[in-house]
């Protein structure tokens, strides 16, 4: 769970903050026909980056799962 948390809750911010960046730059493209480097190599990076850690997150945490069950069912064949 605490990766779940971790990153997931890490992953969700950076990918708002993406994409508020993102639109951001949408904004001053219509407004001055010029894409600002800056901000939009951010939103790229930010975007991607929290997206990839949202989806570690619930690997890992599906993974963890699978362990604590699969050490679960090993206890309990072996006392029987």
């Amino acid at each position: 769970m605490p990766l779940l948390v971790g990153l997931g809750v890490g992953g969700l911010v950076m990918t708002v903050v993406g994409i508020s960046f993102g639109t951001y730059s949408i904004q001053q493209y219509i407004a001055l026909r010029a894409l600002p480097f800056g901000p939009s190599l951010i939103a790229v990076t930010l975007t991607a980056v929290g997206l990839l850690f949202m989806s570690v997150g619930l690997i890992l945490s599906a993974i963890g799962e699978m362990v604590t069950d699969s050490e679960r069912r090993g206890k309990k064949g072996s006392t029987e």
